[in-house]
């Protein structure tokens, strides 16, 4: 079981690095030129299922570079796509102190990338009090860039 999701999260990943390697400048440019992209956004919520399923595996400090990162990149390509089942399981590994720091720093940018007030609030809840100095200095950076970038 952990093999298969390991495999679906580098597949997914995979995809999302490919669809978005062709379509260098924008994501509406990505949504026109290429039809694996509809085919994806059809199947947005199903994907999210499967990397909600790897983020709470049993294994959770084994392998969870990977699905973060398909986090990221969908948000990436998919920007209004809210992503809302997986807030808690990236919460749970931000708040991990014995989590591994890059997994930790992957799931703040995941959470700062969802544009909501509930990712705005973990990530300054873990600037405060995260005993991880450079997780802490990353969760502040993104407080930072969010209150240059508020109109």
């Amino acid at each position: 079981m952990k093999h298969n999701q390991r495999f679906l999260a580098l597949l997914l990943l995979a995809l999302v690095v490919h669809v978005s390697g062709l379509a260098q400048t924008s994501t509406s440019r990505v949504e026109k030129q290429h039809q694996a992209t509809a085919f994806m956004k059809a199947h947005l919520a199903q994907t999210e299922e499967l990397i909600l399923r790897s983020l709470n595996s049993p294994f959770e400090n084994e392998g969870l570079n990977a699905p973060l990162q398909t986090v990221r990149d969908l948000e990436q390509v998919f920007p209004d796509y809210p992503f809302v089942k997986l807030i808690v399981p990236l919460e749970n590994i931000l708040n991990n102190e014995q989590a591994d720091p890059t997994s930790r720093m992957l799931a703040a940018l995941a959470l700062d990338e969802l544009h909501s007030d509930a990712g705005d609030v973990i990530i300054a809840a873990t600037a405060n009090r995260s005993e991880n100095v450079g997780v802490q200095t990353l969760c502040q950076a993104l407080l930072a860039q969010a209150k240059t970038t508020q109109p």
